[in-house]
């Protein structure tokens, strides 16, 4: 996330190259604070596991065919598949999904891929970032921030790819200090889309306390119809468009842009259980 230089060559601050490239510029840096509550648990789970060989972003190289190029693209903990774009006027990029579900992360459009994995060809320009997130995968968002010193108390948002059935681990500490006795260790989070209803649910473990914020969770809708119903707990929630419900509480409405169902409501650190009927 630097660049560098040296005395006697040109300026590479992200703002160096005009309005339009430092707006491409701020995009990309904005999507990766955005991104913090993943990558914190990605490389949690890392120095977790370091014993086991693990590593945060693995290339593709040792599991594509040997006639596609290998140096362009990599994996981001399990979950996330990063394909940039390296070359100049570039208009389309091959990118190459390994076997099972994939979903463009900005999209939602869902690939299947086989055995022998899938080649998808994507169009992109030159503020295309494109992502693909395993099916049964569950990324952690955050609103925009500025710093780090800004996380506390955001909207915690996961985001659900839907598979037959999903689980992960959330990690949290205070996020200043090296004491780990009061984090939030390993609390479960799961997603379950068998049957009639997806059931989506929430276990907590540790005592870290964080300040007040909402928690969001939203799936890709892919059912035919609308659903009929979304419930926490006992409570049935109001659905509103979706330009109303960040003047609310809580509720639920369908992303116009993506198809995803977002819910929102109050976190209370405490286990949610989410029902969204058909």
């Amino acid at each position: 996330m630097r660049t560098h230089a040296t005395l006697g060559t040109p300026d590479q601050e992200p703002w160096s190259y005009g309005v339009v490239h430092e707006s491409i510029n701020r995009a990309a840096i904005e999507l990766r604070y955005q991104l913090l509550p993943h990558i914190y648990n990605v490389l949690h789970g890392v120095e977790r596991h370091r014993s086991a060989g693990d590593a945060a972003a693995a290339p593709r190289v040792s599991r594509r065919p040997p006639h596609l190029r290998p140096d362009d693209e990599f994996l981001f903990g399990r979950d996330l598949l990063i394909a940039p774009v390296l070359q100049e006027a570039q208009r389309e990029r091959e990118i190459y999904l390994p076997k099972g579900e994939w979903f463009d992360f900005w999209t939602g459009r869902r690939y299947e891929s086989g055995p022998g994995g899938l080649v998808a060809r994507v169009r992109v320009t030159l503020d295309s970032t494109p992502i693909f997130v395993r099916g049964g995968a569950l990324c952690l968002r955050q609103p925009v921030v500025q710093h780090t010193g800004q996380m506390n108390g955001k909207a915690l948002e996961v985001q659900v790819f839907p598979a037959t059935s999903s689980d992960g681990t959330l990690y949290e500490d205070d996020g200043e200090t090296m004491v780990h006795a009061g984090r939030l260790d390993a609390p479960a989070l799961q997603s379950d889309t068998n049957g009639d209803d997806d059931d989506a649910r929430r276990r907590r473990a540790g005592r870290l306390v964080s300040c007040p914020r909402r928690a969001i969770s939203s799936s890709r809708w892919s059912r035919s119809g609308e659903p009929t119903r979304v419930t926490s707990g006992t409570a049935t929630l109001t659905r509103y468009t979706p330009a109303e419900p960040s003047t609310h509480a809580s509720g639920w409405t369908i992303a116009l842009d993506t198809g995803f169902l977002v819910v929102k409501q109050p976190d209370t650190f405490a286990a949610m259980h989410v029902v969204i009927e058909r």
